[in-house]
């Protein structure tokens, strides 16, 4: 076993930056049985 002081189990804060845009397969109709695909826009995170 390590320190626990310098475990990295998610102890860390995240920094601000930028999630890329990209597609992504959505479900959606009836059952949501369709597929079809989407641009997710970049955006801004971690600022709370």
């Amino acid at each position: 076993m390590g320190d626990p002081s310098s475990s990295s189990s998610g102890n860390t804060s995240r920094l601000p930056h930028w999630r890329r845009g990209h597609w992504h397969t959505v479900l959606h109709g009836e059952k949501r049985q369709s597929r079809r695909m989407q641009w997710f826009q970049p955006v801004y995170v971690g600022l709370s």
